[in-house]
């Protein structure tokens, strides 16, 4: 991944180069026109000393020029109090480029640590499960606030936000034949060479005022729920998850959660997995922060990682 500090440091190596390149270019065409020109004019004798001064004095006035003028880019007058005060920009923005280094190898290495507890464990699993419960549901819309280093959400890249991470439960599961995962769509079409499985029947949705809604696939072919109010009897199986805001941590931009699997008669863990995610640009880059990610375990946005977690655990009824 390319890091702004990358972009800088070209962009700086760049100037550079065209700095002092321009310099030598510019000192050398004016030595060599001098030299012409007091070569043509000055007597036998006189011609060495003539050039040797103005080849020196060409040097100084050219230095004098790149002087001042990299004394203006690199310094600024501000006034403090009143008090008129001049400061170095350059020692400012390469103070300004240390601390974001120092930073972002905090953020490294903080994230690296926390990456040891990450990964999937299941503990037990079920077969043909017609449906399943979600006791939270990740708010979408404008309550995602994707640039703000204390989100709740941040680690949840590719879990799907409001009636998506409902939805994505639904919908047809396409696999090839090792098994590996191509996709989800609502859409069932049989095609060669690749294996396709239904989701769950029904999704039971806790509220904020504690009651409970069923959500299930409309007509087929259509991304269309049906949404009726959960019977007494919700579904067995639940999936939650609870958010680390570590406000140390958050100030590196590292950010995990853990989704559950609960067997709600029982009320055993069935399986958990735990991620944690890490905004090297940490709010200071051209992307939203939380929306350009390294991610322990790999996540990816489209693929909807929480589905394909939950049916490794609750193995959905085919029909």
């Amino acid at each position: 991944m390319i890091l702004p500090q990358d972009i800088f440091n070209l962009l700086h190596g760049i100037f550079l180069f065209f700095f002092w390149g321009g310099l030598i270019f510019l000192v050398s065409c004016v030595s060599v026109a001098v030299y012409q020109a007091v070569h043509a004019l000055a007597s036998e004798k006189k011609r060495f000393w003539a050039s040797l001064s103005t080849v020196i004095s060409a040097i100084i006035t050219t230095a004098i020029y790149y002087g001042t003028a990299y004394y203006r880019a690199t310094h600024e007058t501000v006034y403090i109090d009143g008090k008129k005060q001049v400061i170095n920009i350059k020692k400012e923005r390469e103070e300004a480029r240390r601390k974001s280094k120092e930073q972002l190898d905090m953020g490294y290495s903080i994230f690296h640590e926390r990456c040891k507890n990450s990964g999937i464990k299941i503990y037990q699993t079920a077969e043909d499960v017609e449906g399943i419960l979600l006791l939270k549901v990740r708010p979408g819309g404008r309550k995602r606030r994707t640039s703000d280093p204390m989100w709740e959400d941040a680690a949840s890249l590719g879990q799907g936000s409001g009636q998506d991470s409902i939805q994505q439960f639904l919908t047809y599961k396409y696999m090839n034949l090792d098994g590996s995962i191509r996709q989800l769509s609502y859409v069932k079409n049989e095609r060669e060479g690749v294996v396709i499985e239904n989701g769950y029947q029904y999704v039971d949705v806790k509220q904020e005022d504690g009651s409970y809604l069923r959500y299930s696939d409309g007509l087929d072919d259509s991304s269309d729920m049906t949404i009726v109010p959960s019977p007494k009897k919700l579904a067995r199986y639940a999936v939650t998850y609870e958010n680390e805001v570590n406000p140390e941590d958050r100030k590196y931009w590292v950010a995990g959660t853990t989704v559950k699997i609960i067997d709600m008669q029982t009320e055993q863990l069935m399986a958990e997995k735990v991620v944690y995610a890490f905004a090297p640009e940490q709010g200071k880059g051209p992307h939203t922060p939380w929306s350009n990610l390294y991610t322990c375990p790999k996540e990816y946005q489209f693929y909807r990682e929480i589905r394909y977690f939950v049916d490794q655990v609750l193995k959905p009824k085919q029909f």
